[in-house]
């Protein structure tokens, strides 16, 4: 029997390459052995405002056809640190007013982008640390796109798939090293799993 998960994204038009793929290799290294995960498509996401939106129905709607849902979203540096809003308190609001039944929900804020996890398999070829990297506030726009092949900005996924692959080319346990959040949702996918 394998374990089915929805992923809900902000945009799934592009971060359906990185996040499922990412979401598989969090279930494999807990010991999930066949995850079924993909994204939500209906309603289209276009962004934060959207996934708030559209949650509680999503979640609802999924309630008792998956395991789990994993909702991910861009922080766009709003972690709520010194300060600044905080998007998984949001999302974890909206959550509480739900009224779902009995599905497991998982958060993954992404710590800027979705993209920085297609640029950790590359990241001898960008021109900053690692931890620069994942603090720049446009980390697509400044070392993604120069990760990207002619033919990757042809493809439907825009050089996702490939890049992701590199990425978790060497298992999940150096990208999830590398990225703490990563690491909070293995241990959180563990935790609603075992429920």
């Amino acid at each position: 029997m394998s374990t089915k998960v929805a992923v809900l994204c902000e945009d799934h038009t592009n971060d359906r390459f990185i996040l499922e793929p990412l979401v598989a290799a969090a279930l494999r290294a807990i010991g999930v052995p066949r995850p079924r995960v993909w994204s939500v498509t209906n309603p289209r996401m276009s962004g934060f405002s959207t996934l708030l939106t559209n949650l509680c129905a999503v979640v609802t709607r999924y309630h008792k056809t998956v395991d789990l849902v994993v909702v991910a979203f861009d922080l766009d540096g709003e972690d709520g640190l010194e300060g600044r809003p905080d998007k998984a308190a949001r999302v974890r609001r909206a959550l509480r007013e739900c009224d779902a039944g009995a599905v497991n929900v998982v958060l993954l804020g992404c710590v800027m982008e979705a993209e920085i996890y297609a640029i950790w398999g590359q990241r001898s070829a960008i021109p900053v640390s690692w931890s620069d990297a994942r603090a720049e506030p446009d980390p697509k726009e400044q070392f993604f796109d120069g990760l990207l092949r002619k033919e990757d900005r042809l493809a439907s996924d825009g050089g996702r798939t490939r890049l992701m692959k590199d990425s978790l080319g060497s298992g999940w346990g150096g990208l999830s090293t590398a990225c703490p959040e990563l690491q909070q949702l293995t241990a959180d996918l563990r935790v609603v799993l075992q429920r």
